[in-house]
């Protein structure tokens, strides 16, 4: 719908209800489709007194989070007005759309480990480590890609106008392999064990850095300088989960995992980089076409040589489904 009905700046209102559409036409579908999971009875001994700590301690991180993710924006426009706010905007946005597929898993995952908790602790280490292999088989080689082909992706979603964006969005695009990890270490992990203070200690220094590098930041590097205050951010709040689940850290986070994602990787930007030398590509779209069948065809190959678990989960899926 936005690419079919959002064409120019007098469009506002039309992109307004979109957004406003998506976000509660989502809700209503999952409202309904949950009475197939549900009975919706009235129960005379609920117990809310105990929920109320654990939920104030996630409105706190909540808050933190909303505060440092749109301050950036604000600062950006008071210091340097409209058109490095927009500029910037295009960048986030991109960063935006690719994070709220690791975050919806998230959320999944996290109800699933609030409930396997409850039995075995080595249950929830099982569960972790596989959605450990799934974020970082999805977000590191999105990562390169999408660094790789920063400037044809703002182009085409976009449009020349705000090619200026490619660069605040090379520098952003990262926070989403390192976004990732922290959800598996604090909305996956020490929330489903009611360790939700881990996560707001980290969340909200992770805001006051971001504060304190925005100040520094963009007033001279404009929306660069914003760019970079996030990605501190993040690695800030990442950094002091880890070493406040640092148990659980050792036993899931596997470097064998991690350098074979990267071999694969690795291999797609090359092919990548050989396509764009010896075709010349007219459009954004085409290029960006073209360059994804390849990048993912060469990595999927190279992790289903060096046998990469999940690749051959996937194959085996496929092949069921088929058959």
């Amino acid at each position: 719908m936005m690419f079919v009905f959002v064409k120019n700046a007098e469009d506002g209102m039309i992109y307004a209800a979109i957004s406003v559409f998506a976000t509660g036409a989502g809700n209503v579908l999952n409202a309904t489709y949950s009475h197939n999971y549900i009975n919706y009875t009235r129960y005379s001994n609920y117990e809310i007194k105990r929920h109320l700590k654990p939920i104030f301690i996630l409105f706190a991180t909540t808050l933190a989070v909303n505060v440092y993710s749109q301050l950036d924006t604000v600062m950006l426009g008071l210091f340097h007005g409209d058109y490095a706010t927009g500029i910037y905007s295009v960048a986030v946005k991109i960063k935006v759309i690719l994070l709220s597929l690791i975050f919806s898993f998230s959320v999944v995952m996290m109800s699933r480990l609030s409930f396997v908790g409850r039995k075995s602790e080595q249950d929830i280490y099982y569960l972790l480590k596989k959605s450990y292999e799934l974020i970082i088989f999805v977000t590191i080689p999105m990562c390169a890609y999408f660094i790789l082909m920063a400037t044809d992706s703002v182009v085409f979603l976009a449009g020349e106008a705000f090619i200026d964006a490619n660069v605040p969005m090379k520098i952003l695009i990262p926070t989403i392999a390192i976004s990732s990890v922290s959800q598996i270490i604090g909305s996956q992990y020490s929330v489903s064990i009611g360790k939700e203070r881990n996560l707001m200690i980290a969340v909200v220094v992770g805001a006051v850095m971001n504060v304190i590098f925005n100040t520094i930041l963009i007033p001279k590097f404009s929306y660069n300088g914003a760019a970079i205050g996030t990605i501190i951010a993040e690695v800030t709040q990442c950094t002091i989960q880890i070493l406040l689940a640092e148990e659980m850290v050792r036993c899931v986070f596997s470097i064998k995992k991690f350098w074979k994602v990267s071999l694969g990787t690795i291999a797609g930007i090359l092919s990548v980089l050989l396509l764009r030398n010896f075709v010349n590509f007219t459009t954004a779209f085409t290029s960006l076409l073209f360059s994804a069948m390849v990048f993912f065809i060469i990595y999927f190959a190279v992790l289903f040589a060096v046998r990469y678990d999940l690749c051959s989960d996937f194959v085996l899926l496929v092949l069921r489904k088929v058959k």
